[in-house]
């Protein structure tokens, strides 16, 4: 098993989650400024 790959799948998975939750914490925050 690469451990150097397995590392940089679980980095890549974690920045793309991160992404994520960036982009629904922007969202939430917009609704919230609206009201």
């Amino acid at each position: 098993m690469d451990d150097k790959r397995a590392i940089s799948g679980k980095i890549a998975i974690l920045s793309f989650l991160a992404c994520g939750a960036i982009i629904v914490i922007v969202m939430l925050l917009q609704e919230v400024m609206r009201q």
